[in-house]
């Protein structure tokens, strides 16, 4: 497989024309993409964090990988000294919850993953459609990554048993 590279002079050079834009990124900084910026039937998915205007998330669809894991999340922020604010400085979902504390989108306005692929709510009404999928990180994804790193481990014949106790907690 080969693959092309080409070196550009812009984050909007990058966005405008691409089907898919794909965000992960960690840390203070966060790239700022505009709304207009997103080409008709684009994917705009975020593992990380990224400025977006509110028109992004209320002009778009909305789809995320379970809703209320983070809407527990939102709960779990009122505990913490800043609040929500805690929460926009690290969480994908974080301007959407903040959207949704303040009643700019309901409940209604955000499709989960899982009702998509289980056909009880269409994620994609049209070509056009522009989707902006936020993910929080399910713990299933990091028991199944766990599970494919354990699978090529004995494959590649490396690594060592860990004994985490002599005997079962449970019998």
């Amino acid at each position: 497989m080969e693959i092309s590279v080409c070196p550009i002079g812009s984050l909007e050079e990058a966005v405008v024309d691409a089907d898919v834009v794909s965000v992960a990124t960690a840390g203070a900084r966060r790239p700022a993409i505009e709304t207009r910026w997103l080409k008709e039937g684009c994917l705009l998915a975020l593992s990380g964090t990224a400025e977006l205007a509110e028109d992004c998330y209320t002009e778009n669809t909305v789809v995320v990988d379970n809703w209320r894991m983070h809407l527990a999340l939102r709960r779990e922020s009122e505990g913490h000294p800043k609040g929500l604010q805690s929460l926009l400085d690290w969480a994908p979902s974080g301007p959407l919850l903040k959207m949704s504390s303040e009643g700019k989108i309901g409940d209604e306005d955000v499709l989960n993953l899982g009702d998509i692929t289980l056909g009880k709510v269409v994620g994609r009404s049209g070509d056009e459609d522009r989707i902006v999928f936020v993910a929080g990180g399910m713990p299933t994804e990091d028991v199944a990554w766990a599970y494919a790193i354990y699978e090529e481990a004995i494959r590649i014949g490396v690594g060592q048993e860990l004994t985490l106790w002599e005997e079962p907690h449970w019998s």
